[in-house]
């Protein structure tokens, strides 16, 4: 339920649907519903829509010109010196303009399972209706009403239809519904349930409003640069325009762009979505939300009320992942054991009780019997903030359609990505799916024999077939054009079988397996028209990879090389995004990838003493791949010294596993064997839940003076080493992605817009992993250290787009003098 309240000129705008639900004392499907994704209930919802277009186009042919489809109706009633507008749209409109006499007819269509004999026998059929159907008919009697309102129609007799429409058959019949004479007073007792909760939020207003007075930084102390990032992004609210912060790890990016956008919040009814990269990023923001929280009363606190959510299978309490309601007794009867008020209530008296987070929202679902993520969910309609990952925004599967279909014309929320380095990434991969003939025969195999899915099947896996026989049985990948209309045609095809499939179950209330073959083709087919349906088709190839001989093992790659248009179309949606990350450089790179021309990226300095830190580049080592055989000597050169001059850790990244197991291999046959007993290699990327006992046990081993690992890891991304714990940080390699079939698509698809393909391909990207992994190093103002970046390829106008905030002059990068007694006395120096 979405009602607009204008103070300022005492006017409050709502729909028929709004008077409907307050009558009848319910909420709207929408928010009480749970399973949302249950194909069965999207795909009821579905046919209910082509039951009704299938009606109106019948209607439009029968009556011509006299029959008004999805008919827009407005009426303005003053109640209590309230200007109230309501809204609708009619089904269809029936009338001859020509013919004063001719009476105007209003259809309101209902699409159902239940045979039209059962309405036909029903002797008191308006009774029927109000037990059975009330909402409808209650919805078509204020229609009337409304009508009867315009000036058009203030004369003319004005009569109701109520079509109940088969969806079997498609087999209709009507009931004739003659205005309400008490209509106007249930739209008046709605109107009197509106100002009554108008009032309360009149309250919720004073309330916000002394929360913004009570509101404040929570540190005693800004850091360097704060500031002029909350002005920043103030200013970004205020013109409702978009804004990039790229800033050093450690400055308190969080705190500064989240104070600002609270502030904005509460005093303009806005809300904020903060969505995350990794579920591990949810944690800072917790506890920054808590030291907000602190600097409020305690009877105000509740008004910084926040959601966290992550993957349904994350937040799932079941010892088997099965998320259907028959399997499920946290789904189970969900929306009659669902009480918002209750839980809400129940947490109040708790520390920072209004802030919902995965762990909370888990204890209170094996408490109430209810399904944690489906809570979080009808939690966040009344969050002020809402914590969740790129998904529930940027993928068109699973977005939160609760939230971003219904508030994107008046643009309630406030987006920031945080981490947004990773987003382009993210959201090509929406768009890319692999064709995998394997996967699909598992799926065939499933099926029941004999039915017409398996029919379908046969037919669909010929156009799989033909496609693969445009290419040449080679080794290399390919390209092809793709015959997107044929597979369209199968895919509605699979959909009206999966209509009456899924329909079958719901009306027999028979559970959904999670191992059903047909579901998976379901959600496989959904991805794959998806990328087919894509709005940018220069930006999308298929991909042909004979990878094997067996042509189950072959595969074709529908693949995305750019997805800024998905990305600028779901920003549009939003008041103002702020996109954070320590790496948005280059600049020109990341707003070409957001695909936002105008957006303004600030990159600001770094708040730490320059004298902490040290970068130098040491340009005599040649890592290209085809000498990096002869690289090695120098490089464990190289980490000898550092080996002998640390006083701590040092932290190494090789661009890639190959050199690291290139060098490790060397180094066995070396004879620095001293070396070997001061590292410590990671080959295998590990979760940030599973470094840190690691972490705790590399801190302990005092003869551990190198922490070897590889650029990309999560590592370099998102670990937090401890205070003190690093005191350098070297990168071999510029971490060139490998070049490849795809790359080099990516390649011709930047050249084919007039821009560089090795920068945005190669090098572009390869600087934001490089940069990211810096971060590692200096993250507070106790931080020292130095930064080596090894190797030639860094010399050659790379340099020029690292961030100014890594260092202070271009002559200190390059040391003239010898870089090994300028780091000894570096590393002395702040020791």
């Amino acid at each position: 339920m979405v009602i607009r309240i204008q103070m300022k000129n005492k006017e409050i705008i709502l729909n028929v649907q709004d008077i409907v639900s307050l009558f009848l004392d319910s909420e709207t499907e929408s928010s009480k519903s749970y399973g949302h994704s249950n194909p069965a209930i999207k795909k009821r919802k579905q046919i209910g829509t082509k039951t009704h277009t299938t009606w109106q186009s019948q209607q439009k042919n029968k009556f011509r010109n006299t029959f008004k489809k999805e008919f827009f109706i407005k009426s303005k009633i003053n109640y209590n010196n309230w200007n109230f507008i309501v809204r609708g749209r009619l089904d269809g409109l029936i009338h001859d303009q020509n013919d004063e006499d001719s009476p105007v007819y209003i259809e309101e269509i209902k699409s159902t399972f239940d045979t039209i004999k059962v309405f036909k026998k029903k002797k008191d059929q308006l009774e029927y209706l109000k037990k059975n159907f009330n909402r409808y008919l209650l919805q078509l009697q204020i229609y009337l009403h409304l009508v009867k309102l315009q000036d058009e129609f203030h004369n003319k007799k004005i009569i109701g239809k109520l079509i109940f429409i088969n969806i079997r058959n498609q087999k209709n019949f009507s009931f004739v519904i003659e205005p309400e004479s008490q209509i106007d007073l249930i739209i008046h007792n709605s109107f009197e349930k509106i100002l009554e909760d108008l009032q309360d939020q009149i309250e919720q207003t004073i309330s916000e409003n002394e929360a913004l007075f009570y509101l404040k930084f929570p540190y005693d102390t800004l850091r360097k640069y704060q500031e002029q990032i909350i002005n920043d992004i103030s200013h970004v609210f205020k013109n409702e325009s978009n804004f990039g912060v790229c800033a050093p790890t450690g400055l308190g990016k969080t705190i500064s762009v989240i104070y600002p956008a609270l502030k904005y919040a509460l005093k303009n009814n806005k809300k904020i979505f903060y969505s995350t990269a990794k579920n591990s990023q949810q944690e800072i923001i917790f506890k920054t939300i808590c030291h907000l929280s602190e600097t409020l009363p305690k009877n105000v606190q509740n008004l910084l009320s926040t959601v966290f959510i992550v993957g349904k299978e994350q937040m799932c309490i079941n010892e088997e992942f099965i998320c259907h309601e028959s399997s499920c007794p946290y789904l189970e009867n969900y929306s009659n054991k669902l009480n918002i008020e209750e839980i809400v209530k129940d947490q109040e008296n708790l520390k920072f009780g209004s802030l919902f987070t995965v762990e909370i929202l888990k204890k209170i679902g094996k408490k109430k019997k209810l399904c944690p993520f489906e809570l979080g969910l009808d939690l966040s309609v009344d969050a002020k903030i809402i914590v969740g990952d790129y998904n529930y925004v940027f993928d068109p599967r699973v977005f939160l359609r609760r939230h971003f279909e219904e508030y994107s014309k008046d643009k309630e929320f406030i987006l920031i990505v945080d981490e947004a380095h990773n987003l382009p990434g993210r959201v090509k991969q929406y768009f890319t799916i692999d064709i995998e003939p394997r996967y699909l025969q598992s799926l065939y195999q499933k099926m029941e024999p004999g039915s017409k899915f398996r029919i379908w099947f046969q037919i669909f896996w010929n156009l799989i077939k033909a496609e693969f026989k445009k290419y040449n049985p080679s080794e290399s990948p390919q390209i092809s054009t793709f015959n997107k209309n044929n597979i369209k045609k199968s895919i509605r095809n699979f959909n009206s079988l999966a209509d009456t499939y899924f329909m079958k179950l719901l009306i027999n209330k028979i559970g959904l397996s999670i191992e059903d073959p047909i579901l998976s083709l379901y959600y496989f087919l959904i991805r794959l028209e998806s990328a087919l349906d894509i709005s940018s088709p220069d930006s999308i190839h298929l991909v042909y990879n004979p990878v094997h001989k067996d042509e189950f093992e072959k595969k074709l790659r529908i693949l995305c090389l750019d997805a800024s248009f998905w990305i600028k179309k779901k920003v549009n949606q939003f008041h103002s995004t702020i996109f954070l990350s320590a790496t948005l450089v280059p600049t020109v790179f990341y707003s070409k990838l957001f695909g936002l021309k105008e957006i303004k990226i600030e990159v600001y300095p770094s708040p730490f003493p320059p004298e902490n830190r040290r970068l130098m580049i040491l340009r005599n080592v040649e890592t290209q791949y085809r000498k990096r055989k002869s690289s090695i000597n120098k490089i464990t050169d190289i980490l000898n010294f550092i080996s002998q001059i640390a006083t701590k850790k040092v932290l190494i990244f090789f661009s890639s596993y190959d050199y690291l197991f290139l060098f490790l291999k060397q180094l066995k046959y070396s004879e620095s064997s001293n070396l070997r007993s001061k590292m410590f290699v990671i080959t295998k990327d590990v979760s940030s839940h599973n470094f840190k006992p690691l972490l705790a046990s590399i801190r302990q081993r005092k003869n551990i003076k190198l922490v070897i690992t590889v650029l990309g890891s999560i590592i370099g991304e998102s670990i937090e080493f401890p205070e003190r714990m690093l005191e350098g940080l070297i990168i071999i390699g510029p971490g060139y992605p490998t070049v490849d079939f795809e790359l080099n698509l990516g390649k011709n698809y930047y050249e084919d817009q007039g821009l560089s393909g090795d920068k945005y391909s190669i090098q572009f990207p390869a600087i934001s992993r490089v940069v990211q992994a810096l971060g590692r190093l200096i993250r507070s103002e106790t931080d020292k250290g130095f930064m080596l970046l090894i190797g030639n390829q860094y010399a050659e106008n790379y340099y020029r787009y690292l961030p100014r905030y890594l260092y202070d002059h271009i002559e200190d990068i390059f040391p003239s003098n010898s870089w090994q007694e300028l780091l000894k006395n570096f590393v002395k120096h702040n020791n």
